[in-house]
């Protein structure tokens, strides 16, 4: 089972992405979640994975890294689903997953997450074409029922803009 941990900042917003991504895997082998660092990619799968028997290795540690390049193979041989965060950091596992999900097209076999560069990769436009669905997360933007949406990392944020283009306020 997966355990998410609780976000550092306290409760943690919904997000569109969440439904798109359980439907995704819901008819696609492979699902890619890409996003900036830190715009929430791997609470994102933990929020998905809960409650599913799932495998869940990050690729930021040292010593799973290194066993997923000793064997690619061995490392993804998974009969449920198998959560794979940082996957850019061993572009190799790609062609393992490829093997894998040929032998077992079941959907949601595989739900991975990488840096906007993961989609810049050598070879993974023709390691998974047909067999993965790529899921972008941008940045959170907080909206009201009637004011437009300005994103929370956005330069409308600062004192440089004049008041009249400013975002509108949320909350009290």
């Amino acid at each position: 089972m997966v355990r998410v941990n609780p976000s550092p900042l306290g409760k943690l917003l919904a997000r569109h992405s969440e439904t798109a991504l359980t439907e995704a895997l819901a008819d696609t082998r492979v699902v890619l979640v890409t996003g900036a660092r830190q715009c929430g990619k791997s609470t994102l799968l933990g929020l998905v994975a809960k409650g599913r028997d799932a495998e869940w290795r990050n690729l930021d540690a040292a010593a799973t890294r290194q066993a997923a390049a000793t064997d690619p193979d061995g490392f993804v041989d998974s009969a449920g689903l198998m959560v794979i965060d940082e996957i850019q950091r061993v572009p190799d596992l790609l062609l393992a997953i490829k093997e894998q999900v040929d032998a077992d097209p079941r959907p949601g076999r595989y739900l991975l997450s990488g840096s906007a560069r993961v989609l810049a990769l050598r070879g993974l436009p023709d390691t998974l074409p047909g067999r993965i669905e790529t899921i972008e997360l941008t940045r959170v933007v907080v909206s009201g029922s009637s004011t437009p949406t300005w994103p929370i990392s956005s330069p409308a944020r600062s004192a440089s803009y004049p008041r009249s283009s400013a975002p509108p306020r949320c909350g009290p």
